[in-house]
């Protein structure tokens, strides 16, 4: 459905193997979609498989050239920040990976921000906040900047009252908004609620 991150987690899977056998080159496959559609992580990636020779022949120019790309989307401590979350190009660590994304967050870099909120909420680099307000301060800052999975992230966290108190109708409102921005999880989210009827009038039809 065009999910820049889900496309770059299908390539992660391939790449490392995950529940799929191995395919270098499917990686890169879909490392490049999201780069194609401005998506910093995917354009970052796909510099690391030029780099590496990851499914594709190294290319130094090319490497260099998306990478730099990547750095002018803004988000770099971010691309930092992800490269030690996932190993890519250095040992994996959860508590570097935290340190970029907070100082991403800190000159307000929108994916980092998200990102910071991602570590409050399932302990990456950083203690868990088990009640979960410093991961939705995070989500909603990101949100506020215009980012469609911190919007998303929002709706969810009133959907399941998590780190704030339990509110649908504001649930909906979030979830529609990360829809119109072209968020599949969104998109999603705003069907269910028209299914079951949820704070609006259930409607089935296929339009």
């Amino acid at each position: 459905m065009g999910n820049a991150a889900e496309t770059c987690n299908v390539g992660n899977c391939y790449y490392y193997g995950i529940g799929v056998e191995r395919d270098l080159c499917k990686a890169f496959a879909y490392y490049q979609k999201p780069a194609e559609m401005g998506d910093a992580a995917g354009t970052c990636n796909v510099g690391f498989c030029y780099n590496y020779g990851v499914g594709v022949e190294t290319n130094m120019r090319k490497a260099h050239m998306y990478y730099q790309k990547a750095a002018k989307m803004g988000d770099i401590f971010a691309l930092v920040g992800y490269c030690y979350e996932n190993k890519i190009g250095v040992k994996k660590n959860g508590r570097k990976a935290f340190e970029y994304y907070q100082k991403s967050a800190d000159i307000g870099e929108v994916q980092g921000t998200n990102n910071a909120g991602r570590c409050y909420e399932n302990g990456i680099g950083v203690e868990r906040d088990i009640h979960i307000y410093k991961a939705f301060e995070y989500y909603k800052k990101s949100a506020g900047m215009g980012y469609a999975m911190g919007v998303y992230n929002v709706g969810y966290y009133y959907h399941y009252g998590n780190g704030v108190k339990k509110n649908e109708r504001k649930a909906f409102k979030y979830y529609k908004q990360s829809a119109e921005m072209g968020y599949a999880d969104g998109m999603y989210c705003v069907g269910e609620f028209y299914q079951k009827g949820l704070t609006v009038e259930k409607n089935i039809e296929v339009i």
